[in-house]
Parts: C-alpha cells; sequence; structure tokens
C-alpha cells in the first residue's frame, strides 16, 4: 500500500479545517477524495486515501505530511535530542539527520514502538 492510498481522509479535512476556513472548499476537496478511478477497463472507488495521480494528491500529502511528520518532528522528537537534527522533506520522501549517532538510534528504536519512549 502506498502513502496515498493509506492516509485517513477524516483526519485530513479535519487538518484542513484548521488552515482553510471556507467551508465550500473542504467539501469541494471531500468530494474529490470519493470519485472513483478508471484503471484500463476497471472502475474502483477508494474508501481510503487520495488517488494517486490525482492532481490534488501532492497538494494533499503535503499537507497530512507536515501535521503527521513535520510537526511531530518539531515539536516531539526535536525537544529531545541531545545534538542537532533536522528534518528534510520533499513530497512523501524524507530524510532525517542527526548530529549524534545515539539520538539517531533512539528515533529509529521509537518507530517500532509506536514512536513513544523518547526521553
Amino acid at each position: 500500500m502506498s502513502f496515498f492510498d493509506s492516509l485517513c481522509r477524516t483526519q485530513l479535512l479535519g487538518m484542513l479545517q484548521k488552515r482553510v476556513a471556507d467551508g465550500s472548499m473542504i467539501r469541494l476537496v471531500g468530494k474529490c477524495l470519493h470519485v472513483g478511478v478508471l484503471d484500463g477497463e476497471e472502475f474502483t472507488t477508494p474508501s481510503e486515501g487520495t488517488v494517486q495521480g490525482s492532481t490534488l494528491s501532492p497538494l494533499l500529502g503535503n499537507a497530512y505530511l507536515h501535521y503527521v511528520l513535520d510537526l511531530w518532528f518539531a515539536e516531539e522528537v526535536k525537544p529531545h535530542l541531545r545534538g542537532k537534527g533536522i528534518l528534510v522533506r520533499h513530497a512523501d520522501d524524507g530524510v532525517f539527520g542527526f548530529e549524534r549517532q545515539d539520538d539517531a538510534q533512539r528515533v529509529m528504536g521509537c518507530s517500532a514502538n509506536g514512536w513513544s519512549g523518547l526521553d
């Protein structure tokens, strides 16, 4: 399953509502999330995620990752690091960089434990 196929639509719309005051725009995005996909002769209507290849998918994916990855790293991870840390992200690809190996190992270990226990 790809990143775009696995986005939680409810969470995504909630995230957008934090920054987009226009309810009409939110409803339009919601409708776009529920359109079907024609692949050759097969028509499907995915129940989750954004349609990969949709013109909105990159925008919605970046908004989603801003809240679940960028802010998480800035607010939850960086304050617990002993050295410097950086997250460089382009769309759904990213690289974490750490000044100290022990910081990198702690963050990598947290991924196996549900991202808890940075202390």
